[in-house]
Order: C-alpha cells, then structure tokens, then sequence
C-alpha cells in the first residue's frame, strides 16, 4: 500500500521510467506520478502477475513520456485481476505514436473505472482495455465498466475497447470529446453504451454502431470552459 506519495522525475533507460510493481496486491491512495520517463518501450509504472487489483484512488497521472513504444501507465491483469480507479486523473502524458501503443494508459484483464479523468495525452489513445496478456480467457468472464468518466483532447482515440473474453463492457455517463481519433473505438466485445455524450472527435465518434439518440446517448457540445487547463 502507497499512501500520498510522489513518484517524479525518474529517468528509465530501458524500460521502466517510475515504479514497478510483480506478484503483488498494490493499493495507490493519494499518489502523483509525474514527469517520469523512459528513453526505451513499456511505461512510468508497469504492474504484472497480479495476486489481486491494482487499485488506484485519487490518483494523478500526468506528465510522464515515453519516448519509445508505450504508456504512461501499464496494468498487465489477469482472467482474475486488473485495474480499478476511481478519482483518477491521466494527463498531458507522451507515448511515441506507433500503431499499438498510447500516450495514456493500457489496462489489461479486469477494469473498473469511475470518475477517471484521461486528457490530452499524446499517442493513438487515451485509454485501453485491452486482453493482450490474459490468455487463456477467464472461465467465467466479468462485465468491465466505466462510469462517470471523460475523454478528452487525446491525440489519437478517446477510449479503445479491445475486450474479446468479457462478458460485457459498461460504458455510463461517460464524455469522450474533442480527440483526435474516435471517442469510442471497439475492435472486440462491443460495449453497452447509456447516457453518454460522444461530441467532435475528430475521426468519428464511435467506431462501430453510433448508440447516439437511443439509451439516453447524445451527441452535444460538453461546453468544456478550457480543456487544457482541467475545466
């Protein structure tokens, strides 16, 4: 368990720009992790072969590059475990644009997001869900959520669903504006859409089947005062 720390300003030559987590039950309350870096792949901070969710609360992640192939943040869950956050904060962070890797963070195995917050990050997307490491696929598949979330101002895509063994994905009061790719892109599970406001994403603004008009979807300007400056 890290309470109220700051990780910043850590340099990794190779891999791992900031802190590192493996077989391990992690709990980050109150942690900023800013303006680290690695001049090689992967992240400021990986966690892998979990022993239970990586849970991030009240959390900012910001300002963090990659100049290589990677995220800011890297969570490699399981059939079993993965991430959870809730008052996150992911911004302003750098991932080189290759075609599979995002300025923001990939989530892998079980996601459960609320109040989480992922802006102008640089790289073909905010935000991942992703089962590239969870093979085989749970025996009995989760329904992964995010609610009362915001995409916004990312250069690539705003939230990726890539998701192929979960039973669902709980998408809910969800902004995804103003990125530079789609506001929600699913390659796999499609995911159940409500009350959510997809608005000038500069690619379209869903990838798939736009839920825009149906389950309470709009498609409005949010009226953001200044998306650079968090308001």
């Amino acid at each position: 368990e890290v309470f109220n720390t700051e990780i910043s300003d850590n340099a990794g030559a190779a891999r791992i720009g900031g802190a590192y987590a493996e077989f391990a039950s992690v709990l980050f309350d109150g942690v900023m992790l800013d303006s680290n870096s690695t001049g090689g792949t992967l992240s400021a901070l990986q966690a892998s072969d979990l022993t239970s969710d990586f849970e991030f609360i009240g959390c900012e992640i910001t300002n963090n590059a990659i100049t290589g192939n990677g995220y800011a943040i890297l969570v490699q869950g399981s059939a079993t475990y993965g991430a959870v956050m809730a008052d996150v904060l992911i911004a302003r962070n750098y991932g080189h644009a290759a075609a599979f890797f995002g300025g923001g963070a990939a989530l892998e195995g079980f996601a459960d997001l609320t109040n989480v917050l992922v802006y102008d990050n640089t790289g073909p997307y905010g935000l991942k869900l992703d089962e590239e490491q969870v093979f085989p696929g749970p025996a009995t598949p989760t329904d992964h959520s995010v609610v009362n979330s915001s995409f916004v101002g990312n250069a690539g895509d705003g939230l990726v669903v890539a998701v192929s063994t979960a039973i669902g994905v709980t998408v809910k009061n969800v902004i995804s504006a103003d990125n530079g790719g789609y506001g929600v892109s699913n390659s796999q599970v499609s995911p159940t859409i409500s009350f959510s406001d997809a608005f000038g994403n500069a690619t379209a603004n869903y990838s798939g089947v736009d839920p825009t008009g149906m389950n309470g979807n709009v498609s409005v300007d949010p009226v953001f005062v200044n998306t650079s400056g968090n308001s």
